[in-house]
């Protein structure tokens, strides 16, 4: 795509040119992975936005789009972009988008349609077109939007909605860290980036460890973008929801369990952490491979319902391994003691007691304790993750031998600290 440069800065060893371009070469200029950036969030409900057709209809101005090159040639006052990413403009782009994908379906579809479709009310419309409508995201509202457009100029009129002019900022020669810093920033003010896509933005240099443990381990094993949850959706066994896994990895770490709120992304960010360079591909190996594994027992222990749910949530696994980290940094002190180790042994203990019927990790108990908890005088994410702390650790420190006694872990006993 071919760009006309305006004006350009320089930032350190990065240069960001303002440029210009039509909204119609740039809409057509999209691939069919435009959305598939993993700084990005996923499309996201903004009734504003879904009015874009609207400002498109009326030419009216639409704020630049930031883009970062992937390959560019330049040539005097003109910048030949070959492949680039959407740092910021997500949103707008998809509905652009799909604004311009329902005119050409109107163009081809609706008016070579043997019904007339200036005839039709927004119902009709939508019993007619909305299926295939709904297959390219778009809706009955945009499509009588562009109709009605229709009825008052002509369709090649509505079309030239698309021939105006749009601005660009497009960034050269950012490292990934940068991209994410800039990517924050832009997002400040706009619907607020949630705290766990934050913090797997800071740590997606693991990603490509967790796909070779993927294919060493040849098991179901699928990681979780923060984007790609629905409310809806219920993990499934082999699933790993990526900011569970990060959160757990530092509870680990931190030998405590950890929150995610902006305080910790503020320490994620801090050159100077210690972080990052304790995710060695070993221990994401071991600590991935113990998800895997107890994922396994607790279907075959609980059930796939009961089980699944009791470590999907976040509360839990960061009370599960801050009190493994702990453990681990107790028994580090005895001998040169291997993290990953404890991670082997927790399980095989699992493994012996279920063979033996014993049901050492009581999540039956858990639940009932749990959900004994007055909501209005305690927070409950901070007493269960206390609470699974307390009851892992002294679970650890009997040789992961003696059942867990959620009372009194719920209760706050001092013997169960």
């Amino acid at each position: 795509m071919l760009f006309e440069i305006l004006t350009s800065k320089v930032e350190e060893d990065n240069t960001c040119y303002f440029c210009s371009a039509s909204l119609k070469e740039y809409i057509e200029s999209l691939t069919q992975d435009f959305m598939e950036y993993n700084i990005q969030r996923g499309i996201v409900s903004n009734v504003y936005l879904d009015n874009l057709v609207d400002t498109v209809l009326k030419r009216g101005h639409i704020p630049p789009v930031t883009l970062v090159l992937d390959s560019f040639d330049i040539d005097d006052r003109k910048i030949n972009v070959k492949r680039y990413k959407i740092l910021d403009g997500l949103q707008r782009t998809y509905r652009l988008k799909v604004i311009w994908d329902t005119l050409v379906f109107l163009e081809d579809y609706v008016l070579s349609d043997s019904i007339n479709a200036f005839e039709l009310s927004k119902y009709q419309l939508s019993r007619r077109y909305g299926k295939d409508l709904r297959n390219f995201g778009s809706t009955t509202f945009i499509l009588e939007k562009l109709i009605n457009s229709c009825k008052e100029e002509n369709l090649e009129e509505v079309k030239k909605c698309f021939d105006v002019i749009q601005w660009f900022e497009i960034w050269n020669n950012l490292s990934p860290e940068e991209e994410v810093e800039k990517m924050l920033i832009l997002n400040a003010g706009h619907k607020p980036v949630s705290l766990k896509h934050q913090l797997e933005l800071l740590f997606l240099n693991i990603i490509p460890h967790i796909e070779k443990i993927k294919e060493n381990k040849g098991r179901g094993l699928e990681l979780i973008r923060e984007k790609e949850i629905t409310s809806k959706q219920k993990r499934e066994e082999g699933q790993i929801y990526f900011s569970h896994l990060i959160s757990s990895a530092l509870s680990f770490i931190n030998r405590a369990p950890v929150t995610t709120n902006t305080s910790l992304i503020s320490r994620m960010q801090e050159e100077s952490s210690d972080y990052k360079v304790f995710l060695s591909y070993s221990f994401l190996e071991g600590i991935t491979t113990f998800l895997l594994e107890l994922d396994e027992h607790l279907v075959k222990e609980y059930g796939k319902e009961h089980g699944l749910q009791w470590i999907s949530r976040e509360t839990v696994t960061v009370g599960l391994f801050g009190a493994l980290g702990k453990y681990a940094a107790l028994k580090s002190k005895q001998v040169d003691y291997i993290p990953e180790y404890i991670f082997k042994d927790f399980i095989y203990k699992l493994r012996v007691a279920h063979e033996q019927k014993q049901d050492l990790l009581r999540i039956n108990d858990y639940n009932r304790f749990r959900a004994n908890l007055d909501l209005s005088r305690v927070n409950v994410g901070d007493v269960t993750k206390k609470a699974v702390y307390k009851g892992i650790l002294k679970f650890a420190e009997s040789d992961f031998s003696e059942p867990i006694d959620w009372k009194s872990c719920f209760r706050g006993d001092s013997d169960a600290n």
